[in-house]
């Protein structure tokens, strides 16, 4: 059964108009279901619009997600409060916070902080439309924004990098091997010109120990990529190169009789050369070197010099197998009134020397010479009855001295004169020697002028280069 529902009345069935009041039963119905209609659109609608508004508000966020302009704006804060978990934290490739802090001292020392930030807003503004572009300061790329491959439905995404640069050594060193940390990790190299590692653009300093020979000393490396060198070291080691005062004075040494101390040690070294290089050795020790020169049967000794690596003054220089080396420079003195004193010995004795070797090798005419100097002497002493006339040929109270004393006394060759005097016959055994005198002789006793063949022995002496008659006989 229906009822009306304005009046109550009850309905027949398929009855459309109320009997008793005449309220339209299908009118009721279709407002009613108009009425249903409108509600369910407004909800239809206003969940479109929240869920455009949210599509809307989400495409927003992303984009600016996305968008390189926050990662832009959290590197500048980065470089400008030099922050290096920040910076690590918003650039794309791998680095560290040694890399960081290395890279701020980097913008300072080349004093572009102001120049980078600048830079850097300069990309916020245009980073939306970018491509490629980069922030470089003339020698390195210290950043680049690049859009890759990846995409998120409507939006671009970007790599932000700071690009690593090759680092290379422009010199050689003499280490077998240089050891160091480098982002808690063991690296290696081995003090040539190869390639060393990658690194972004900073100044770094490692400390490690260099080999050599066995022998390990602490070092310090530092890279500097604001300078095209790139690689200097603070020396754990150094050596010295030694020049001395004697081996280029007047005085004659034989390389062989220089000896070097170092520390009261023999250390060996080679003088042929104009400086000497000895070590290498630890910086911070303290080093005493004296040179001791035989020379003239007298040792000299420089006055010790006491050299403090600390103190010293230490760079690096080549030597002579092309290697560059720390080294410190020191002069050994030695007392110039000494080296002077010996020097005019060793000339004396060169000249003794020297006298020697032409006197032996002309030695058969001096020995004619000395005997027709006698012949002269002897007519002299003959002329003035004197024996002293001869004392530099003949040795007093020899043999033939007495002869030619008694001579004198006997008075047989008053009157003496000897011309046309050659000497023949010249013979050398060991320090004595033998020739013949042809003479042709006048004096008192004699009624014409007469020829005489004395021979005569001479002894020599090596040392005084000088003759003594020891006998003579006339044949």
């Amino acid at each position: 059964m229906k009822y009306c529902s304005n009046c109550g009345h009850e309905l027949r069935e398929g009855t459309t108009v109320c009997t008793n009041c005449g309220h339209s039963i299908e009118g009721k119905r279709t407002e009613s279901i108009k009425r249903g209609m409108s509600k369910k659109s407004k909800s239809i609608i206003f969940g479109a619009v929240i869920l455009v508004l949210l599509i809307t508000i989400a495409l927003v966020v992303f984009s600016q997600i996305l968008s390189p302009k926050n990662q832009l704006d959290n590197i500048s804060q980065a470089v400008e409060g030099e922050d290096p978990a920040l910076l690590v934290e918003n650039i794309d490739n791998e680095i560290t916070e040694v890399d960081a802090e290395a890279y701020f001292q980097y913008i300072n020392e080349s004093g572009g902080k102001d120049s980078i930030i600048e830079d850097l807003n300069s990309l916020k503004e245009s980073a939306d439309n970018l491509v490629y572009d980069e922030i470089s300061d003339g020698m390195n790329t210290l950043l680049t924004v690049e859009e890759n491959d990846k995409q998120y439905l409507l939006f671009k995404n970007y790599d932000i990098e700071i690009p690593k640069v090759s680092v290379y050594s422009y010199e050689d060193y003499n280490i077998d091997e240089f050891t160091y940390d480098y982002n808690e990790k063991e690296r290696r190299w081995n003090g040539t010109t190869d390639k060393v590692m990658d690194l972004i653009p900073g100044i770094y300093s490692f400390e490690g120990i260099s080999r050599i020979d066995d022998t390990d000393y602490s070092e310090t490396m530092q890279v500097d990529l604001t300078d095209s060198e790139h690689i200097s070291f603070n020396p754990g080691y150094f050596n010295i190169n030694l020049t001395e005062n004697i081996s280029y004075s007047s005085l004659d040494v034989d390389f062989d009789d220089i000896a070097i101390k170092v520390n009261g040690e023999d250390t060996p070294a080679d003088f042929s050369q104009y400086e000497v290089t000895i070590g290498p050795f630890k910086y911070g020790d303290e080093i005493s070197i004296e040179t001791i020169v035989n020379a003239g049967g007298k040792q000299l000794t420089s006055d010790p010099q006491v050299l403090n690596s600390e103190d010293a003054e230490i760079n690096f220089e080549y030597q002579t197998n092309g290697t560059l080396e720390p080294v410190a420079r020191l002069e050994l003195e030695h007392d110039q009134d000494e080296i002077r004193e010996v020097a005019d010995e060793q000339m004396n004795e060169e000249m003794k020397e020297n006298a020697r070797k032409d006197f032996e090798e002309n030695l058969e005419d001096n020995a004619k010479l000395f005997v027709e100097n006698y012949l002269y002497a002897l007519e002299t002493m003959y002329l003035y009855e004197d024996i002293n006339e001869v004392e530099d040929y003949i040795e007093e109270g020899s043999g033939a001295y007495n002869t030619l004393s008694n001579n004198i006394s006997s008075g047989t060759f008053e009157g003496m004169f000897i011309y046309n005097i050659s000497t023949t016959n010249y013979q050398r055994e060991d320090n004595f020697i033998t020739l013949t005198a042809n003479t042709e002789r006048e004096y008192d006793a004699l009624s014409e002028s007469q020829s005489f063949k004395t021979v005569y022995t001479l002894e020599y002496d090596p040392e005084a280069l000088t003759f003594t008659i020891v006998d003579f006989r006339d044949i």
